[in-house]
């Protein structure tokens, strides 16, 4: 009686098992062109001896095609190789993605006639049968195949190479320019010339008057803002000790000089 009830309880988890994961070799049918999603492919290792490659099955006219399969996010380690047949059986072959073990996610070849039907097997192929993942699949022929294609991602390494030389580059150059000593200006050239009355100070008018001397000015031969001539004919006097450059507007100072 014991060993009836024992029977039940492991028939009964075997088929819980079944139930939980429905992944055995059941086959699926695929449509020419278009891809079929979210396919659960598990390890070779993987518990309850639920491993079961996919197969797939589909009818295509003659021509030149291939089988694609993407890993979705997350499932990029997942390695897997395929196999073409005319039977399900797999043994009439008519074309195999790669020999040995490692990933083999695209297989090429062609049909002689229209309404032919293939049959795909889809399996885990790292050399210690532990990846698995969910992957997307397809059959494509040349006129579908490149629009589907993904461009494979660029490496990250590279990038980041790129990103720090830039980033040193930029740095040695500004520790380089901090460092260089900068030049020093040359010193402006000085002109000595008569100024008008409305150029000096209201405080020295009357002495002015008396000592023509005191009219006398300092004043660049540039402007020290644009570098403008300031010809003695041409300067214009906008006030006590102060000159307009005639070409950018900015204010010049002079000094007295006496003579």
């Amino acid at each position: 009686m014991k060993k009836c009830r024992s029977i039940q309880a492991i028939t009964l988890f075997a088929l819980f098992l079944f139930l939980l994961f429905p992944l055995t070799s059941s086959l699926t049918e695929l449509t020419p062109n278009q891809i079929l999603e979210d396919q659960v492919l598990l390890n070779r290792e993987a518990p309850y001896d639920m491993y079961s490659p996919k197969t797939y099955n589909v009818s295509l006219n003659a021509g030149h095609w291939t089988v694609m399969i993407e890993p979705k996010s997350g499932s990029s380690l997942l390695e897997v190789n395929i196999t073409i047949a005319s039977d399900i059986n797999m043994t009439n072959i008519i074309a195999v993605s790669g020999t040995g073990y490692g990933n083999f996610p695209e297989v090429n070849f062609t049909i002689v006639s229209d309404n032919t039907t293939v049959y795909i097997l889809v399996h885990e192929n790292s050399l210690n049968g532990d990846t698995a993942g969910i992957f997307s699949i397809g059959v494509y022929d040349d006129a579908h195949f490149h629009s589907w294609a993904v461009i494979p991602p660029t490496p990250l390494f590279p990038i980041l190479l790129i990103i720090s030389i830039l980033v040193l580059a930029i740095l040695l150059r500004a520790i380089l320019v901090r460092k260089t000593p900068k030049e020093p200006r040359p010193e402006p050239k000085i002109q000595v010339v008569q100024a008008p009355p409305k150029a000096i100070p209201e405080k020295y008018q009357r002495r002015t008057d008396e000592d023509d001397g005191l009219r006398m000015v300092r004043i660049p031969t540039e402007c020290p803002k644009c570098g403008a001539p300031l010809s003695p004919e041409e300067i214009d006097w906008v006030g006590p000790l102060e000159a307009k450059c005639g070409y950018c507007g900015a204010t010049v100072r002079a000094q007295f000089e006496r003579i």
